[in-house]
C-alpha cells in the first residue's frame, strides 16, 4: 500500500471488499519501534459482532485485512483476518 498520513485516514468510511460499510476511521495505532501500522480502530456502523473492541467499543481491525485505500479504506471483511472475540 502507498504512503499516506493518519490525518487523511481520519473519518474516511471503512468498507468491506463486499460492498458493505462497515463504519468510520477513528483513528490508528502503529508500532513505535518500526513505525509499521499496526491497526485501524473504526467506529463501526450497525452490529459488527466477534470483533476485538476497545473499551469505547470501537472495533479494531488489522493492518493486514485492508486491501486497498481510495474513496474508502476497502478491507477484507471476513472474520478470519480481525483479532475477533465471540460476541
Amino acid at each position: 500500500m502507498r504512503q499516506v498520513l493518519a490525518t487523511k485516514l481520519s473519518d474516511r468510511p471503512v468498507m468491506g471488499a463486499d460492498g458493505e460499510r462497515l463504519g468510520t476511521v477513528h483513528n490508528v495505532t502503529m508500532n513505535t519501534t518500526t513505525g509499521e501500522l499496526v491497526d485501524v480502530v473504526v467506529n463501526p456502523e450497525g452490529d459488527l459482532h466477534g470483533f476485538d473492541r476497545t473499551d469505547a467499543g470501537r472495533v479494531r481491525l488489522p493492518a493486514s485485512s485492508i486491501q486497498g485505500l481510495d474513496d474508502y479504506l476497502v478491507v477484507n471483511p471476513t472474520r478470519e483476518t480481525w483479532k475477533g472475540s465471540e460476541a
